[in-house]
This record gives structure tokens, sequence and C-alpha cells, in this order.
């Protein structure tokens, strides 16, 4: 009897144990995070950047869009472009950021264009936000599919 149970036990530790690598690695799905980053310093000097963070199982491909940041008036201030981008399954992708020179006061807002497809689904995406004062490093984290 007691040598069954430590059977049962082991199997159900087993089980649980192969549940997260199965899910991780196994099941096919598609998962794109976003991170954008907006970053104040010296010299009235900002930074924008961009992470893109493919968490599933499936290829994201042909990735596409813009990052615009705009002034109170909505003027471009500055934009990060990307195009034809693939990326594998538990792999990221960071645009090349940009450093623009503005008033640290001043509301900036920030809009995305993104067009990419993964699992043979094709995803569009028109996101925007806008700056806080007086929080000087801003985070947007986005799920895009």
């Amino acid at each position: 009897m007691e040598k069954r149970k430590k059977i049962i036990v082991i199997a159900v530790v087993v089980i649980l144990l192969s549940i997260y690598p199965i899910y991780y690695y196994l099941i096919p799905r598609s998962e794109l995070n976003l991170l954008v980053k907006y970053s104040e310093c010296f010299l009235s000097k900002i930074n924008l950047g961009a992470k893109f963070d493919n968490s599933g199982t499936l290829r994201v491909e042909y990735l596409s869009g813009n990052i615009t940041i705009l002034n109170s008036t909505d003027v471009i201030a500055g934009q990060i472009e990307f195009k034809d981008i693939s990326i594998l399954p538990h792999e990221s992708y960071k645009p090349k950021p940009i450093q623009i020179s503005g008033d640290h006061y001043e509301t900036y807002y920030i809009s995305a264009t993104i067009e990419f497809y993964c699992g043979g689904t094709q995803y569009k995406k028109n996101i925007s936000f806008h700056t806080k004062e007086p929080e000087q490093n801003q985070d947007w984290p986005l799920k895009l599919c």
C-alpha cells in the first residue's frame, strides 16, 4: 500500500514539473509584447526606445511599422521605423532608439502603428498614449497578440 502511494506521488510530481516546459516550448501560441520606454535626461534631451518580445512558440514575420513622438502642437518630434523584421520564438528585437531635444514640461503624444503576421494570422495595431508630468521615466508594456 505504501509503495503504491509513493508511485502516485512521484507520478503527480513528474506531471506537475512537466506542465510548464510543455506549455512554454511545445504548445503552439502567438504572444508578442511591446515595451515602449520614454525617459528625460539632462540638457533637454528626451529618449524614446522600444523592445518587441516574442514569448510565444510561433515565429513573428513581416513586423513593420513606426513609433512616433509628437509634441503638444502635433508636430512630429521623432520617429522609430522598422520594416520586414522576423522574430524567432523566445527572442527579442530592439529597434534603434531615438533622442530628441524638447521641453521636459511639455506633454508628448506617442503613437504606434504596427503590422505583423504570426501563425498565419495578420495583426494590425494602432496604439497611442501620452506622457504625464512630473514623471521623467515612463514605460508602457503592451500585449500585441
